[in-house]
């Protein structure tokens, strides 16, 4: 969980109440989901520690965020003008330039000019923090998102988002060093270039191209996600005109960055000129995009009165669940027992109408809930589902397989395009995937893919519906280890489904792995019987032949039927994976795999 320091003199100013204890500020901080974690005297006598407890929020990331949260409660509104920064006309002859170049490497840049405000010792420190923050947890360490601060008086407009050669004529002095040199030596000789390097160099093959930031007197800003140049890129207290920029991948994520720091600026009273990105290629934001925008992906939930009363146990009505939400900066609009929520600019979490439930309960002040004890007893007990899951495990476990537990979060690229399901430049379901798997269809998986609406980052944009991907990713990681690889999981997967709440349902599923130089179908069946047959299915299993399919070797795969007569089912499938499925994973040897569907398997061997 993020962990950030923060003078409480500093957030005392940014809250407006100077007479806030300590102690009352730690009652506050229920609002962001956060604690005092210790003083932090190495950053000054009024310096604190502050854990955070949600990883959904980067907003808060920041005394500034924390500040704007106790604010609203203590006002009952929101008290800043944020308008102007988010809607304002552009700034006149603010401009940044893509070239066509950067659109496989690094496609997307945006920006803002701040002034008004007079950058201290506190805010300067404070707004590294939370550029730290922000690319270390929600940018992946500069993977998906890069930041950088410059003294904008000096910038001359339009800057231009250039290619460069690696090691061509272009030439600037990184911060920390007294000498200019190439993209390609900073890369190799200074330490911020030699951790970031492998965000350029993927594969560990060296990009001939590099992204750089340069203004329109030719003079270099920054070589991102690396390092800013001394020339422009070195910003110190007193400065009064600032430029914000980020780089990255998702056109979404970029933007959400930026609002989030334009909104930290307007609350320490800076006055926000927005700028404008032209590209040459679409970034799903569009060809000419503005920073910051109030972009419209998962901003607004809907709910209604009657949900809030039951998820939380509380007698409401609509004044006072609008007023509850508008002290936990939350707009909304209730007409007829529905409430329509609208989060901020620098808000991207809202997923479901459960959402807006939260955000009210939080403001209401969890205090507010009285503890009602059970008013009946019973013993517990594992439910079949589970028994049958733990059953499993031990048995694989005992077959030699090592457990491993991924994430129910995927992309596309695992999930689809490694697979040799999809084109890695389909802009959609609709391009590369075909209809939904209906229930109790358990073959390898190619239909619709289910979507995050408005994902942190493209890692984890969609949930995974086969476990197969997840085994290929941990042998992608363990070619250094000796052979054989026997390796399995069981865990959850979605499956789109129309008529589930949603658009998908959960399926709890097993699947096993083995990889060495002369691993086939033959070793997949081995480890397959002995679970039938442990599971007393040993007699009544077949595998039946089925079409070919991309992830798997022509002829080498098939369907797992179990069960007798009528009664009989297709549980799952098995197969040697195709060798260009494995060089997408970067897998040097042969792969056997099979996945069984447990909800299906279950009743069977219960009978």
């Amino acid at each position: 969980m993020p962990t950030i320091t923060v003078d409480l003199d500093d957030l005392r100013g940014l809250i407006g109440h100077g007479a806030l204890s300590e102690e009352e500020i730690e009652g506050h901080l229920a609002l962001v989901k956060g604690e005092i974690d210790g003083r932090a005297p190495e950053e000054g006598e009024a310096a604190v520690r502050i854990e955070l407890q949600d990883t959904n929020r980067p907003d808060l990331w920041c005394p500034e965020g924390i500040a704007r949260q106790i604010r609203a409660k203590l006002t009952g509104k929101i008290d800043r003008d944020y308008g102007s920064a988010f809607e304002a006309a552009p700034g006149e002859g603010l401009f940044i330039d893509a070239d066509a170049s950067l659109e496989k490497l690094r496609p997307v840049v945006g920006g803002f000019v701040v002034q008004g405000v007079t950058i201290d010792d506190a805010g300067l420190t404070g707004f590294v923090q939370t550029q730290e923050k922000l690319v270390d947890n929600y940018g992946r360490r500069r993977e998906n998102v890069a930041i950088g601060i410059y003294d904008a008086s000096r910038i001359a407009f339009p800057i231009r988002y250039a290619g460069v050669p690696r090691d061509g004529d272009v030439t600037f002095t990184p911060l920390g060093f007294e000498e200019a040199m190439t993209p390609g030596r900073v890369l190799e000789e200074h330490p911020k270039g030699k951790e970031h390097a492998h965000i350029l160099d993927k594969g560990g093959k060296k990009a001939d191209t590099v992204p750089m930031l340069i203004d329109a007197k030719g003079v270099v800003l920054s070589f991102p996600p690396v390092i800013n140049s001394r020339e422009l890129g070195e910003v110190k207290p007193g400065d009064d005109h600032l430029f914000v920029e980020a780089t990255g991948h998702d056109a979404y994520a970029v933007t959400l960055a930026l609002n989030i720091l334009a909104a930290n600026m307007v609350d320490r009273g800076g006055t926000i000129r927005r700028v404008t990105t032209r590209y040459p290629y679409d970034t799903g934001l569009g060809r000419e995009t503005v920073a910051p925008q109030a972009f419209g992906r998962g901003q607004s939930a809907t709910t209604t009165v009657r949900d809030v009363a039951r998820f939380t146990g509380l007698d409401v009505d609509e004044a006072e669940v609008t007023t509850r939400l508008l002290e936990y900066g939350v707009t909304t609009e209730a007409k007829d027992g529905q409430v329509v929520a609208t989060i901020p600019a620098w808000r991207a979490d809202y997923l479901h109408s459960v959402d807006v439930v939260e955000d009210y309960a939080i403001a209401r002040g969890f205090d507010a809930f009285e503890p009602i004890l059970p008013e009946d007893w019973s013993p517990g007990k594992l439910a079949p589902e589970t028994e049958l899951e733990d059953h499993l495990r031990d048995r694989m476990i005992g077959f030699g397989f090592e457990e491993i537990i991924s994430n129910l979060l995927s992309s596309r690229d695992r999930e689809r395009v490694r697979m040799g399901l999809g084109a890695a430049d389909a802009g959609s379901d609709a391009e590369d995937e075909g209809a939904q798997t209906p229930p109790g269809s358990p073959p390898p998986p190619g239909g619709q893919l289910v979507r995050i609406v408005n994902p942190m980052s493209e890692t984890f944009s969609a949930l995974r519906d086969w476990l197969i991907p997840s085994l290929l990713r941990v042998e992608a990681a363990s070619a250094k280890a000796l052979y054989p690889h026997r390796v399995f999981e069981a865990g959850e997967v979605a499956v789109a489904d129309e008529k589930q709440n949603e658009g998908c349902r959960t399926e709890h599923r097993l699947a096993g792995l083995i990889a060495h130089a002369s691993a086939s179908f033959t070793d997949a069946h081995g480890a397959l019987h002995l679970l039938m047959d442990d599971l007393g299915l040993g007699e009544s299993y077949e595998l039946v032949a089925t079409a070919d399919h991309p992830t798997f070797i022509p002829s080498r795969m098939g369907l797992v039927r179990a069960g007798k007569g009528d009664a009989a089912r297709v549980v799952g499938f098995i197969g040697e994976v195709h060798p260009q499925v494995l060089d997408a994973w970067g897998i040097r040897a042969p792969v056997a795999v099979f996945e069984v569907v447990q909800d299906i398997l279950g009743p069977i061997v219960r009978g």
